[in-house]
């Protein structure tokens, strides 16, 4: 397990200037509790590390929150974006659109999750039907990735509130 980096030097609200123009810094949680994007606003370029991974994620780490990372698009939906740069799935044309393309995988699987728990489905049940079995990355990392972590997660509603 790698250890908990503190970063320091800038914060949510922060403008970074560089050569290309200004950096506003964004907190976009849920990947982490501690996320945070960078926006180069005149482009409409944001880098995004970790915020979009891929379009449509089977697998979630224990400690990410999806209701956060459905804030933190809606926040980033306010902004002018033409570009994401990602950290996993590259260069990601057209942001937004990609974004409210996620928006909507993302509210789709919160939405048939916590309906087929209602039903008395168990949060295996439910990963397999909405996201298949479990695959290599489970095992790999002893289940800090998995698809029922992402169950788990939307079925955390008692102390999450939705977007």
């Amino acid at each position: 397990q790698p250890r908990p980096v503190q970063a320091i030097g800038f914060a949510p609200g922060d403008c970074l200037p560089t050569q290309l123009g200004d950096l506003s810094v964004i907190a976009t949680p849920g990947h982490s509790a501690d996320h945070v994007s960078f926006l180069l606003a005149e482009r409409g370029w944001l880098f995004g590390g970790d915020v979009f991974v891929h379009p449509y994620i089977k697998y979630l780490r224990w400690e990410e929150n999806p209701y956060q990372t459905l804030k933190s698009f809606y926040r980033l939906l306010t902004y002018h974006l033409a570009t994401l740069f990602c950290g996993h799935a590259g260069i990601v044309t057209d942001a937004k659109s990609a974004l409210k393309r996620k928006i909507t995988y993302l509210e789709t699987l919160r939405d048939n999750s916590l309906s087929l728990h209602q039903q008395g489905w168990s949060v295996a049940r439910i990963s397999n039907h909405l996201l298949g079995r479990e695959g290599l990355l489970t095992y790999i990392s002893r289940n800090d990735l998995s698809k029922q972590n992402f169950i788990h997660a939307w079925l955390a509603t008692s102390t999450v509130s939705h977007p």
